[in-house]
C-alpha cells in the first residue's frame, strides 16, 4: 500500500486549509495517511529525518522508498500527477 506522510504545524495556514482535503481524498485513492505535527517532539523528529524545510509537505512512500515529495499549498495536486 502507498503511504502518504503529511507534515504540518499549528502556525501554518496553508496546512490547515490543505489537511481536510488530503484527509478525505487520500484514503479514497488508496493511501494510508500519517499526519505529523511539527509542533510535537515526534513530528519534529520525523521532520528532521525526512529533511522537511517548508510546510505543508507531502511525501509519498511505496515499499519504504520515497517516490514523490511536494511542498506548499499545491502539494496535494502535485503528488497526484
Amino acid at each position: 500500500m502507498k503511504k502518504l506522510l503529511f507534515f504540518s504545524a499549528s502556525h501554518c495556514r496553508a496546512c490547515k486549509a490543505l489537511w481536510p482535503i488530503v484527509e478525505k481524498e487520500a484514503p479514497e485513492k488508496g493511501y494510508e495517511v500519517e499526519y505529523y505535527d511539527m509542533d510535537t517532539e515526534e513530528g519534529a523528529e520525523m521532520g528532521a529525518d525526512m529533511n522537511i524545510r517548508s510546510l505543508p509537505t507531502i511525501i509519498i512512500m511505496e515499499e519504504g522508498d520515497i517516490t514523490k515529495k511536494a511542498v506548499g499549498n499545491t502539494a496535494w495536486k502535485e503528488v497526484q500527477e
